[in-house]
């Protein structure tokens, strides 16, 4: 097997290559029997019950209409949600009817769901430009037709896929959609220029995959095929590049399903078409390592590590993961593969969230066990991945609580950047006590660096990190945190982070040493903040929290469900106040974050600031 990426064969050596590989599907055509198994499979009714009930109750409505007003409103608002949620509304609907149509047994039902489908797929078809308007910020029309961004490559995946599961039955549409797919996308990613292919983030991989994705399920033109991998195999290393050695990503464990996702299911895609002879992972172990991150960063009760922009919610798909367990023989994924599938099918299945679309729920279906293994849970332990810079601790206290704990040092120009540097998260039982924001709703002013740390979700503001003579972190590669002391044990961490460089000359910082200590058997969590300062005007540090919050003689407590954390400041140190600052979610909606900020009882120029956090009261369940 031949890793294209490492050895950088030619378009000649590739296309002879794909000449010896005649194409086959990719996924199973509409009557394979692996859709009837999927129908018939125990575990995944949980999944196909929700998909066919939504895809029955809009089997005859008209899509969403995507206005020409719609098109041009980013370009006069700068908000993106409100052409963005048809959009995706829009794809989803064709999910939904193409899983209905797979796995309804009855033929009469089926023929509706497969004319609906045909009337959805025709409708986006239609669509003049599949690209974002905030992702064509120069068009006062928001329409690009020859546009590749993230959604438009997507677009492009998913008609390919379309075409090569419905084929017979998209005998209509078929030269529509191969003339669209030529031109706009695989011509146009030989010959265009684009930002995305020299940038190490997630719009490399998953521009990559539709593109590519989809010229391996509908061209049978070898020359063509070598051309794009050819071209791919110089770009795609540039990706690979924004992991660090240990398989970390400070675009988080989001981005890292989205991106490093998308780009697994490149590889899957090309292993298939070539029969085993090209690979973009096979033999590489910095891949392995990237495929553990995922894992990695998920935490009880479906929470993930979620610093910067990461959502706290970003627990990797089971389908991801069954694939990346079986891909590279690992244990280790395979029992998270295990625990997310436990996990999906102990909730109710959402049909109508953002990446609810075919290539999820198809994998989904394909990948389900029809058995799941005895309850599973995450094992205690600690890590500290050097290279991204980020600690997570796991265990369970004397009471037999469950203890989640991650910190971060790094710098402030990290992909998805927040103004961070030592900042930290406490969940306890699953529960998010002390948080971070990460991303709010995605509007433009949030994507330029002149108004993004304006927002309390990527400034300092929004974080638990001091601020120094009134001073936050600023933006920038220059401004960093170092990992000093970091000792872990069954009973004990302790990490301590210099944050000195993390503050512009305005802040007067000459020192800025912050110490988190954990007594694990216990249930206590210590932080120390040390200065020494050129002048003292002002010094103050915060806990950050979406919790309600009582505060009584000197300390605070917070409770969530049941649970309750004791904030308890140090002799030298005082609770000021409580400070509340709206923001609107990702969701997007309307959301709320408490700042409990600590101040030292008296200022000077060598100061400190120490507080402890115990847990006090767990409801029983």
């Amino acid at each position: 097997m031949l890793n294209i990426i490492r050895e950088q064969p030619t378009a000649e050596s590739l296309a002879k290559i794909f000449a010896e590989s005649p194409s086959i599907h990719l996924l199973p055509p509409e009557n394979d029997p692996a859709w009837r198994a999927a129908a018939s499979n125990p575990v995944a009714a949980h999944f196909i019950k929700p998909i066919r009930e939504q895809a029955l109750a809009e089997i005859d409505s008209p899509m969403p209409v995507l206005t020409d007003e719609l098109y041009a409103d980013y370009f006069k608002t700068g908000i993106r949600t409100n052409f963005e949620l048809l959009w995706f509304e829009r794809r989803r609907r064709v999910a939904r009817a193409a899983i209905a149509t797979l796995t309804e047994p009855e033929p009469t039902a089926r023929e509706k769901f497969r004319q609906s489908l045909i009337a959805k797929l025709t409708t986006v078809l239609d669509e003049v430009s599949w690209t974002f308007p905030a992702h064509a910020p120069t068009e006062p029309t928001g329409k690009n037709p020859m546009m590749i961004d993230l959604f438009a490559a997507e677009t492009c995946n998913l008609f390919a896929e379309m075409l090569d599961v419905f084929g017979d039955s998209l005998t209509a549409l078929r030269p529509r959609i191969v003339a669209r797919l030529k031109t706009q996308f695989f011509d146009n990613y030989l010959t265009g220029e684009f930002w995305w292919p020299k940038s190490p983030n997630n719009w490399n991989a998953v521009c990559h995959q539709g593109v590519l994705g989809a010229a391996l399920a509908v061209s049978d033109d070898p020359a063509l095929l070598g051309r794009l991998f050819s071209r791919a195999a110089q770009m795609l290393p540039t990706f690979l590049a924004g992991f660090g050695a240990d398989g970390g990503s400070s675009e988080g464990p989001g981005y890292w399903g989205y991106g490093f996702g998308w780009y697994m299911e490149l590889n899957r895609q090309l292993e298939a078409r070539t029969k085993g002879k090209l690979s973009i992972v096979e033999g590489d172990p910095h891949v392995r390592a990237i495929a553990q991150f995922g894992p990695r960063m998920t935490l009880t009760n479906g929470n993930a590590v979620n610093f910067a922009d990461g959502s706290h919610a970003a627990v990797p798909r089971p389908g991801l993961l069954q694939y990346l367990g079986e891909r590279f023989d690992s244990a280790f994924i395979r029992s998270h593969a295990a625990l997310g599938w436990q996990r999906a099918t102990g909730k109710p299945f959402s049909v109508n969230g953002q990446r609810d679309d075919f290539l999820n729920f198809s994998r989904l279906l394909l990948r389900c066990p029809t058995t799941l293994g005895p309850p599973q849970k995450l094992p205690d332990g600690d890590l500290f991945m050097p290279d991204l810079a980020v600690a997570v601790s796991r265990f369970h206290d004397r009471a037999g609580n469950v203890w989640e704990f991650a910190a971060k040092a790094g710098h402030n120009e990290e992909h998805h950047n927040h103004n961070d540097l030592g900042s930290y998260l406490l969940n306890i039982d699953g529960k998010r006590m002390l948080i971070e924001i990460g991303a709010p709703e995605y509007v433009r002013d949030f994507f330029k660096k002149e108004t993004r740390y304006t927002f309390i979700a990527a400034r300092s503001l929004g974080h638990p990190v001091p601020l120094i003579n009134r001073q936050e972190q600023p933006m920038g590669a220059e401004y960093k945190a170092t990992s000093l002391q970091k000792d872990f044990d069954d009973k004990h961490v302790a990490l301590t982070i210099d944050l000195t460089a993390g503050y512009a000359a305005e802040a007067g910082c000459r020192k800025c040493v912050r110490e988190f200590e954990i007594d694990k058997p216990a249930g206590r969590l210590r932080v120390t903040d040390t200065f020494e300062l050129a002048k003292a005007d002002a010094l103050e540090t915060a806990i950050i929290t979406d919790s309600p919050i009582t505060l009584r003689d000197g300390f605070a407590t917070i409770t969530r469900d049941g649970v309750t954390l004791r904030i308890t400041p140090d002799e030298n140190t005082m609770i000021r106040e409580v400070q509340k600052h709206p923001y609107r979610t990702h969701a997007p909606a309307d959301g709320t974050v408490d700042r409990i900020v600590l101040v030292p009882k008296k200022l000077s120029t060598n100061a400190v600031i120490g507080y402890s956090i115990d847990l006090v009261a767990v409801a029983s369940s």
